[in-house]
């Protein structure tokens, strides 16, 4: 059974009393590993409607200006693919740092996204990925 949505003064009568299914942010209830009871967005977003680059039209800015959860924008824009551009594909890159000079904690990574796929890389993996066929190469 699909999910049927009506504009808040458009709910009818008979549904009107009915306890909600879901609270919280509406994108993610189908997200597996989403925590309804940590219901947080994790990006700021704005609409523009002019950008540097002439042809970009109206176009919806993600950003975060300290943390942020780049599997809930990664979730968000693969189901706008699937249901808008299922032919196309999206990325982002994004950087990891730490208010104290820490070994490990800085670096970042990378998703690719299409309507079907989701797909990370960071730059440890990478560097370990390389490192290890490196080793095996040298022998």
């Amino acid at each position: 059974m699909g999910i049927k949505e009506y504009p808040e003064d458009a709910v009818p009568a008979e549904l009107a009393d009915t306890e909600q299914d879901w609270a919280g942010v509406r994108f993610l209830q189908d997200k597996t590993d989403h925590d309804p009871q940590c219901d947080v967005l994790g990006f700021q977003y704005s609409f523009h409607d002019d950008h540097d680059t002439e042809g970009w039209g109206r176009h919806l800015w993600l950003y975060t200006e300290g943390w942020g959860d780049a599997s809930n924008v990664a979730w968000l824009v693969q189901k706008f693919l699937k249901k808008f551009r299922p032919h196309e594909c999206w990325s982002l890159t994004y950087s990891t740092t730490c208010s104290k000079p820490r070994v490990g904690e800085f670096g970042g990574g990378a998703v690719f996204v299409t309507a079907d796929t989701i797909q990370w890389e960071n730059a440890y993996g990478f560097i370990e990925d390389q490192r290890a066929a490196f080793e095996a190469k040298r022998g």
